[in-house]
């Protein structure tokens, strides 16, 4: 004896089966995570450009506080040759020695 075919049913999406708050779980735990990674590449990306501006400041101050010490050096050299017979030809021009070594810090 030959069973009776199911009638035939148009295609519907089956039911889920699990509940709604379940599937927005998956949802939210993958905005959480790409939230996280987000985070931690744009932490090493800022870092790393910090690291770069600082390097960049620590040489630039290095130069200058070479070029001070050259200054000072000069500045020691010149008094200990001032010349002790016209004092006041070096109280003339001490002002002006000191106004340039101003402008050039």
């Amino acid at each position: 004896m030959a069973t009776p075919e199911e009638p035939r049913r148009r295609h519907v999406a089956p039911a889920p089966d699990r509940p709604w708050y379940l599937r927005l779980g998956w949802v939210v735990a993958l905005g959480l995570l790409a939230l996280i990674i987000g985070l931690v590449v744009g932490f090493v990306w800022a870092t790393t450009r910090d690291y770069a501006i600082l390097a960049a400041n620590g040489r630039e101050i290095t130069q200058l506080t070479a070029e001070v010490h050259g200054l000072k050096h000069q500045l020691a050299l010149a008094r200990a040759s001032e010349p002790h017979g016209n004092w006041w030809l070096w109280w003339l021009k001490a002002p002006f020695a000191r106004l340039f070594l101003l402008m050039h810090l």
